[in-house]
């Protein structure tokens, strides 16, 4: 199991539109978490995650805070 722990960024709905392969997709809610990845080294690099989620809605009290996925 992955456990992803970052501050919440942001929700936002993606268009729907066409793929590459000519495929159609629909709409789909994301959100956005600043997480901190240790490296081998000991240094942290920050990077932000854009995951896709049921219902962005049920995530925008948490913009702005810690969240663990």
């Amino acid at each position: 199991m992955i456990k992803l722990e970052g501050k919440l960024i942001n929700v936002f709905t993606q268009e729907g539109g066409t793929n590459k392969k000519g495929e159609s997709f629909d709409e789909r809610d994301k959100i956005q978490v600043m997480g901190a990845v240790e490296l081998p080294n000991g240094d942290v690099r920050h990077e932000l995650f854009t995951l896709g989620v049921d219902n962005g809605r049920d995530y925008e009290p948490f913009v702005n805070k810690t969240i663990s996925l």
